[in-house]
Parts: structure tokens; C-alpha cells; sequence
């Protein structure tokens, strides 16, 4: 009970500090940026590499096909996007996003969701990378997770 009544106090005091007054300047600016998208897409993601390249990722249907593309922030524009992969056996859900993440130097690696031969709801992940920003890719790595309790990892 002794420790209800100590917690109360402290669930109210971040309200008073919220009203205490206005709040200082953010310490970077903002600007708002078109997305590079061109077409109904899903599973958007931004990536930042430690050159501060800046990559946006997505899916984009065609008919029984889905791709991953993707696009870069370069000079105060998006690049024209490029694809990944594009395949018909890709595994999409609200909650597994999949990305094209900036290594620095022009390395890019990606990952995407890809259903398991044979099977409808088992899935695996599958990566690729690519050593001269996006020119060539290389072959798919599939990493099978089905024996694991763990989650399946992300690369952002």
C-alpha cells in the first residue's frame, strides 16, 4: 500500500514539468522531402549509413510479383529508383519489413522475406549485398531460422 501511495506523486510530475513553461528549440531543423515512390508501394523504411548516406526502401507490387526497390538521398533529391529483387514468392506482412541498409564506402546490404518451398505460412530470410552501391548484387544468401525460438533479425 506505502508503495501506491509514493507512486502516485511520481505519476503526476511529468505533467507538471510538461506546464511549466515552453519548451527549448530543437537542437536540429527539419525539412520536409518528397518520397521517391512513383507507385502504390508498402513496407517503407529509411536507413541512414555512417556517411550519411540516407536510403529509402519499399515494396512494390506488379500484378503476382512483388519488388524491393529502393532509392537514395543524394544533393536534395531521390535517385531513380532501383530493384533488388523481384519475384513472386516474396513473403509480405505488416509487421516484417524488409531493407536496404548503407554500409558506408558503397556497400549496401539488403534483406527481404521469401516463402519457404513447399510451404505456405513458413517463410526465411534472405540477403544480399552489394560492393558498388547498387550496380551488381550478389547471389541470394537464405538463412533458415525454422529451428530457432529466436526472432528472425533485422539489418536496420
Amino acid at each position: 500500500m506505502k508503495i501506491i501511495i509514493l507512486l502516485v506523486p511520481l505519476a503526476f510530475s511529468p505533467s507538471l514539468i510538461a506546464c511549466s513553461g515552453p519548451l527549448d528549440p530543437l537542437p536540429f531543423a527539419t525539412t520536409a522531402i518528397d518520397d521517391p515512390v512513383s507507385a502504390p508501394a508498402t513496407s517503407p523504411r529509411l536507413a541512414g549509413g555512417p556517411d550519411g548516406q540516407l536510403i529509402m526502401s519499399w515494396l512494390q507490387a506488379d500484378g503476382e510479383s512483388v519488388a524491393l526497390r529502393y532509392s537514395q538521398y543524394e544533393d536534395g533529391h531521390w535517385s531513380d529508383a532501383a530493384t533488388v529483387i523481384e519475384n513472386d514468392d516474396m513473403f509480405v506482412n505488416w509487421a516484417d519489413l524488409p531493407s536496404v541498409v548503407p554500409l558506408g564506402d558503397g556497400h549496401l546490404a539488403a534483406h527481404w522475406l521469401q516463402r519457404t518451398e513447399g510451404e505456405w505460412y513458413s517463410y526465411d530470410t534472405v540477403f544480399r549485398q552489394s560492393f558498388d552501391n547498387g550496380a551488381t548484387w550478389s547471389a541470394r544468401l537464405r538463412i533458415d531460422f525454422s529451428d530457432q525460438w529466436l526472432c528472425r533479425p533485422c539489418l536496420a
